[in-house]
């Protein structure tokens, strides 16, 4: 998990292209992003703050205090959820009212962030190496699952939970009962993960692989390099999209054929990646903004 150290230096440079649309600059070091309740929501470390975009007026909305160094993002069971690189803390907001409503105190840095199909909320605990489940609806810990190593991502897939690991492996856990049921060797820090119709892929960000896994055979079938350091990753228009935080560009994969079929230049250090209705928007950590591009139709 490389969150607050971005090596600018070195990076290819890459010339703006044309298909680049809107850039709107957020907060110090943002690193998470999130959509919903109209809005994208940006986690910025180093300003300890939550930046509030509107997609459709491409400008900041407001700007919201949280914890120290606010590293991972997400919405889900109507609230914004944010987690903190040192505090050791999850905080929720309430999109209504855009103030911080509850600080639930777990047992690590809070670098993953996903609801559940039931509605909770799960939240991975990097260096204690566990997940921690939290009922909405008391903003408690009910359970928590051991892992070990660093947790990392978090994506749910055919009724388990698949958590990513810094130590370079992938966990599968049944959230029912805390079982673990497989665990994939990937390659060094495991970054990002995020489910498709037909598959789970995920990034690791030292080795700078792509990776498809079957979730029905808990197996990986695709490994794919990038020459830089694979960061966030997500699924939009029928196309696989990783960040590189080396060579600061986005690149498209189709997932049947496991290629990359373009590349396209951003800002510096690209992390997260969001769709918002036919854009795909990537927040860039060493840029301090958030960037849109066109997808293809």
């Amino acid at each position: 998990m490389k969150l607050l150290a971005v090596a600018l230096a070195g990076a290819l440079a890459l010339t703006p292209a044309a298909h680049q649309h809107a850039v709107v600059h957020v907060g110090s070091q943002p690193t998470g992003l999130a959509a919903g309740a109209g809005s994208l929501c940006t986690a910025n470390s180093g300003a300890g703050s939550v930046s509030r975009v509107s997609p459709t007026q491409r400008r900041v909305t407001a700007t919201i205090a949280v914890g120290s160094a606010p590293s991972s993002i997400a919405f889900g069971a109507g609230a914004v959820w944010v987690g903190d690189f040192t505090a050791n803390a999850l905080y929720r907001i309430d999109p209504a009212t855009n103030h911080v409503v509850a600080t639930i105190p777990l047992d690590g840095p809070v670098v993953g962030i996903a609801q559940a199909p039931d509605g909770s909320i799960w939240a991975a605990e990097y260096t204690a190496g566990s997940v921690a489940h939290i009922d909405p609806a008391t903003n408690a810990v009910v359970a928590r699952v051991t892992v070990g190593g660093k947790a990392e991502a978090l994506a749910f897939a055919r009724g388990h939970l698949w958590v990513t690991n810094g130590g370079g492996y992938v966990t599968a856990v049944d959230p029912a009962t805390g079982r673990q049921v497989a665990k994939l060797e990937i390659g060094r820090d495991v970054d990002a993960i995020v489910a498709t119709p037909k598959a789970l892929w995920a990034t690791t960000y030292d080795a700078g692989i792509v990776v498809r896994i079957d979730p029905a055979h808990a197996k990986v079938v695709k490994k794919l390099k990038i020459s830089g350091n694979a960061s966030g990753v997500t699924f939009a228009r029928g196309s696989v999209w990783v960040s590189d935080a080396g060579y600061y560009r986005v690149d498209r994969i189709n997932p049947k054929r496991g290629k990359i079929t373009k590349r396209y230049p951003v800002g510096q250090t690209p992390r997260d990646l969001v769709q918002v209705g036919s854009g795909l928007w990537v927040v860039e950590q060493g840029s301090n903004d958030v960037r849109r591009i066109a997808l293809p139709r």
